[in-house]
C-alpha cells in the first residue's frame, strides 16, 4: 500500500512544488514507484517543473467524468517510476475530501509513494488530514514565514486534530539568513514550529534553473545529495542533515 505524503505550508511562495518535484524524483531514482498529485486548481505549475507539457486531461477531467484516472496521469521523462497527476486549470474546480480519498484508493496498490502538492493555507490541508501518513511542513528562514508556520502547525494539531506525523523542511536557506540575523539559528525555527527537522534546502541557482527549464538536478551535486538524504531519513535511515 502506498505511503501518502502531503507537502504543506501556511504561507505561499515557500517552494512546496519544488520540494514535491525533487523529493519525488529522489524516490523514483531509488526504484520506488511514485506519483505527484497537484491540487492547486487554477494555478497549475508542476507541468513546467517536471517538463510534462503534453497534457490532455487533468484531475478535474477525471472528477468530472470526462476521462478515466489513467488517462490523466502523465509519465515524467527520464524517470521510469515517476508519474504526475496535474491540477485543473479551472479556478472553480473544487476538490473534495472524497475525491482525494477515492484517487488514493485507486492508486494505493499501484504506487509506493503518493505525494500531494498542496496549495498554501488550511482548506486543502484539512481535506487530506485523515488520508496522509506524513505532512511535510515547508518554511523559509524569515520571521514572518516562521511565525506563520508556527500558527499553521498549531491549527493542524489543535483544530484539525491531525494525528499523522509532521516533519519540517527549511527551504531557500542562505548563509545571510543567519549572518544578518534574520533568524537566530536553526534551533529557533525548530523550537517555533515544534517539529523534527527533516532537511534544509539551499537557495541556489541549480534548483532555480531546474525549475525554470524543467531539467533534472545533476547527480552527485550537493542539492541532489540533500534530497537523497531527505528520502533516506523518511525511510528511517540515520542519515545526517546536509547543507
Amino acid at each position: 500500500m502506498a505511503k501518502i505524503f502531503s507537502i504543506a505550508s501556511g504561507k505561499g511562495g515557500v517552494g512546496k512544488s519544488t520540494i514535491s518535484c525533487h523529493l519525488a524524483k529522489s524516490m523514483a531514482g531509488h526504484g520506488e514507484k511514485t506519483i505527484i498529485i497537484e491540487t492547486d486548481c487554477g494555478l497549475r505549475g508542476l507541468d513546467i517543473i517536471l517538463n510534462t507539457d503534453q497534457i490532455v486531461y487533468d484531475i478535474g477531467d477525471f472528477i468530472s467524468g470526462n476521462c478515466e484516472l489513467v488517462d490523466a496521469i502523465q509519465p515524467v521523462e527520464d524517470f521510469d517510476h515517476l508519474h504526475f497527476l496535474p491540477a485543473s486549470t479551472n479556478f472553480k474546480q473544487n476538490l473534495s475530501h472524497n475525491d482525494l480519498f477515492k484517487i488514493c484508493e485507486s492508486l494505493g496498490d499501484v504506487y509506493d509513494n503518493i505525494i500531494f502538492d498542496l496549495p498554501s493555507g488550511y482548506a486543502m490541508t484539512a481535506k487530506t488530514k485523515d488520508i496522509s501518513d506524513i505532512f511535510l511542513i515547508v518554511v523559509t528562514p524569515d520571521p514572518v514565514c516562521i511565525r506563520n508556520a508556527s500558527m499553521f502547525v498549531d491549527f493542524l494539531r489543535n483544530d484539525c486534530k491531525i494525528s499523522a506525523q509532521m516533519r519540517l523542511i527549511v527551504n531557500k536557506m542562505t548563509s545571510n539568513a543567519l549572518k544578518k540575523g534574520f533568524v537566530e539559528n536553526m534551533d529557533y525555527i525548530i523550537d517555533q514550529t515544534g517539529l523534527q527537522l527533516l532537511g534544509i534546502i539551499p537557495y541556489c541557482e541549480s534548483i532555480m534553473l531546474s525549475n525554470f527549464l524543467g531539467k533534472h538536478l545533476k547527480k552527485r551535486t550537493l542539492t541532489h545529495k540533500i534530497f537523497d538524504a531527505i528520502h533516506d531519513r523518511l525511510i528511517g535511515k540515520n542519515t545526517k542533515i546536509l547543507i
